[in-house]
């Protein structure tokens, strides 16, 4: 199995993981951010960008597994690990099973939710329209909607760059990451067990995360580590980069000195 990964900077370690049909260049920007004080690594999930599928059935837990695998053979102890969306799913199941290889866990436009049952309705939707329709036509309408109406704009060249990106999807990759979204557990459980500072960035917009379990997240969380943010959909890291920069940053900083 090889995962592909970019790599910045040295000090404490911060792994990002990319969402749904993504890959690791989500990150690009805080990773030159984060980079100067931090050993920075943002892998591509199995199956997107350069990394390998699976050669067994998609799902999150074996996913998390294969991640967990992939941060041992590069030495990677006291985590801050970060996951956008999807990749925030795979985050949890890794806190869950792992929670001694982190220091930090960050969500970033994620949920530990469950999908609801009209969302389990949306993946079929999905599942069925690829099967029909390809992955170019699925993907072309997919990534739009994912940044609030406003900020759509200035931001066509990064929504170009994605659809590109989500282009190149193996249908049968696409289809069982959806399957094995649809069919993730309930993960409130590790919000309220890990034992370490947790990190939640939410859009006060979302069309991907219901933003009454966003705000019941942020109220049990209770803390100054989560945000909602305003006019922004599901990509802050584009929408707000300056903010959630900054946010990412000082939340890390907070950590390592409490650990320190």
């Amino acid at each position: 199995m090889t995962i592909y990964h970019q790599e910045a900077g040295k000090g404490p370690a911060v792994v990002l993981l990319h969402g749904f049909c993504e890959d690791n260049s989500l990150w690009n920007g805080l990773i030159d951010t984060l980079g100067r004080d931090y050993r920075v690594l943002a892998p591509d999930l199995p199956g997107f960008g350069k990394s390998n599928p699976l050669d067994e059935k998609i799902s999150i837990e074996r996913v998390a597994d294969v991640i967990k695998a992939w941060m041992d053979h590069h030495h990677l102890e006291d985590v801050h690990l970060i996951g956008h969306s999807l990749g925030g799913y795979i985050a949890l199941a890794i806190a869950d099973k792992y929670p001694e290889a982190l220091s930090s866990l960050g969500l970033f436009h994620s949920t530990a939710y469950a999908d609801t049952i009209e969302k389990k309705g949306t993946r079929d939707n999905v599942i069925s329209f690829v099967r029909n329709n390809g992955v170019q036509k699925f993907i072309s309408s997919f990534v739009s909607p994912l940044f609030h109406y406003s900020n759509r704009g200035e931001l066509k060249d990064t929504i170009d760059e994605m659809v590109e990106i989500g282009k190149q999807v193996d249908q049968e990759v696409l289809i069982e990451y959806t399957e094995a979204m649809r069919d993730r557990v309930d993960r409130r459980y590790v919000l309220r067990n890990f034992k370490k500072p947790i990190m939640f960035i939410a859009g006060a917009e979302d069309s991907a995360v219901p933003r009454m379990h966003s705000e019941n997240q942020i109220e049990d969380l209770h803390s100054d580590n989560c945000v909602m943010l305003d006019n922004t959909c599901h990509m802050g890291m584009y929408e707000r980069k300056a903010e959630t920069e900054n946010f990412i940053k000082g939340f890390l900083e907070r950590v390592e000195a409490l650990q320190h």
